[in-house]
């Protein structure tokens, strides 16, 4: 039966509807916090639309390039191909302006990260407030800002990670009564969005021990129960064996054996990840997050370690949310920090690979502030009080992470923008099956859309190992490219790459040249042409080599 209101007084109810909600200040504050974290990434991105790509981003869109059957180029072993398949999508629909791939790719996955964040910690936690401010400082974090505005795999992978335990604590967690097929779809989509969330980024695999160990704590009931107890046993043992024999076989699993390195020492440096977030960069500010979260953290473990004994009444329900949100929590950042120290031992890291354990990271930095706000605010016997300390605490802490952010997505704006305008000119002023040599090997296969090789074995172009001057000799004998490109911006290739064509200028002219100064004194990028040389009567000396 067809309604009989009008389309004018659906519209005002539905107004009316949205006035009643904003009169909540809650409700207005949350809707103001929204608009302004989508404003600030909408202006970061518009300023970031073209800039130029970097290795790991031309990696992904080469590889995407590839499998639109632009370019011949494959992904290195540590990465798959779960992002450069989705960018693919555009350029096979013949989409292929850089900005409205980025603003899909990048742009959308920012603003999905922040809501799927925020319903997260709204189902983790009771109090609404540690919801709104980790949001907040998601929001203007300025790690997460500025790869935001990248073609990376972080934000994606990890929003896939969010709902996968979004769906884990409503759907499963605090479902008491849930019937068994709620129970098996839950579960399902849990582990679908895990496992879509490990296909775009490898290192997500580390969140899911807590998940898991999580799984055991709220089921314990279940496990122990006299007529379930011989079977859970059964299969935890073998499940603990199975874990044995995996980690002791880490080398032989292709997902894991690029990342996992035993030989390595062990690497304490993640633990810099707190004050890498946090750190001031602005005088006379103290680093109010960093302190906030290292109360928070303390909190969490004061809770859990004075509530333990409620540890064995804890089952699938809404009672103990905050006991229960804090275990999960603290799994979850041991489980990441101790796969990083113990297992990858990167010997250097950046802070973006640990967007996995954003929840307790911020989660734990929200009670701190919280924390304090509400001890002052407790006794000076004034809760406005407390309002204004959190004010002032978030606002010093979103101030200096706004600061940080635009300091660095402005000094990087143009980076790398000569092997672009490099490659751009490749492409105009040559034949699709010329070969290109540089350095720079992904970006220029993205932009020129010419194959390119480098100093390495050109069937493993990302081998750590470099050739020597003979080896590449016979590498150029073999492929004959038309273009020599020199740069500083790939600094760790040998010297005699950057000496080889003063060595043969009879076989090697400059033709473009791209300067850091205005005046054009200094030279960052030349391309050389190898001006038609036969190739066939190349000779190989082993000290002064002429082509």
């Amino acid at each position: 039966m067809e309604s009989s209101e009008n389309p004018e007084e659906r519209l005002s109810k539905k107004k009316e509807k949205i006035i009643n909600w904003l009169k909540n200040p809650y409700n207005l504050t949350l809707a103001i916090v929204f608009i302004s974290i989508i404003l600030l990434r909408f202006y970061y991105f518009w300023m970031t639309k073209n800039q130029p790509v970097w290795w790991d981003e031309s990696e992904y869109l080469s590889a995407a390039k590839n499998y639109a059957g632009i370019v011949d180029f494959k992904l290195a072993s540590l990465r798959l191909p779960g992002l450069s398949l989705l960018v693919s999508i555009f350029y096979i629909l013949g989409i292929n302006q850089e900005p409205v791939i980025r603003f899909f790719i990048c742009f959308m996955p920012s603003i999905i990260l922040i809501f799927t964040f925020y319903f997260l910690i709204k189902e983790m936690y009771p109090d609404k407030k540690i919801a709104l401010i980790s949001t907040i400082i998601l929001g203007v974090l300025w790690e997460n800002l500025f790869y935001s505005n990248r073609f990376q795999t972080e934000n994606i992978s990890v929003i896939f990670e969010f709902i996968a335990l979004l769906i884990f604590f409503k759907f499963y967690v605090k479902k008491e009564k849930s019937g068994i097929k709620t129970l098996a779809l839950s579960l399902s989509g849990v582990l679908l969005f895990s496992v879509l969330s490990v296909l775009i980024r490898p290192g997500s695999i580390t969140f899911l021990p807590s998940v898991f160990l999580f799984f055991i704590i709220i089921n314990q009931s279940f496990i122990t129960s006299g007529r379930n107890k011989t079977l859970s046993y059964v299969l935890i043992t073998l499940f603990v064996i199975l874990s044995i024999l995996v980690l002791f076989n880490l080398k032989s699993i292709p997902i894991i054996s690029g990342n996992y390195h035993p030989d390595w020492k062990i690497n304490w440096s993640s633990l810099t990840i707190f004050n890498g977030y946090f750190e001031s960069v602005v005088p006379n500010i103290p680093a109010v997050f960093l302190y906030a979260f290292l109360l928070g953290l303390i909190l969490a473990l004061f809770n859990v370690f004075v509530l333990i004994d409620r540890i064995k009444d804890i089952h699938r329900d809404n009672n103990h949310m905050n006991f229960k949100s804090d275990i999960f929590n603290l799994f979850l950042l041991f489980s990441v920090l101790f796969a990083f120290i113990f297992l990858i031992r990167a010997p250097a890291i950046e802070f973006r690979w640990f967007f996995m354990a954003l929840p307790p990271i911020l989660v734990f930095t929200s009670r701190g502030v919280i924390g304090f706000s509400e001890f002052i605010g407790d006794f000076i016997k004034n809760k406005k009080v407390t309002i204004m300390i959190i004010f002032l605490i978030v606002s010093l802490g979103v101030y200096n992470q706004v600061v940080h952010a635009d300091n660095i997505i402005k000094l990087k704006l143009d980076s790398y923008s000569q092997v672009r305008e490099a490659g751009l000119w490749i492409k105009q002023n040559s034949e699709p099956k010329d070969i290109v040599v540089s350095a720079s090997l992904p970006q220029n296969t993205f932009y020129s859309e010419r194959k390119t090789i480098t100093f390495n074995d050109p069937l493993n172009p990302f081998a750590s190992n470099v050739l020597t001057e003979e080896e590449f000799m016979k590498v150029l004998k073999n492929m004959t490219p038309r273009y020599y490109i020199v740069s500083i911006f790939e600094s760790s290739m040998p010297q005699w790459t950057y000496e080889l064509p003063e060595k043969n200028k009879d076989a090697l002219a400059p033709v473009q040249a791209y300067f850091a100064d205005a005046e054009k004194k200094q030279a960052v990028l030349v391309i050389y042409e190898f001006n038609g040389y036969d190739f066939s009567k190349l000779s190989i000396q082993s000290n002064n080599t002429n082509l």
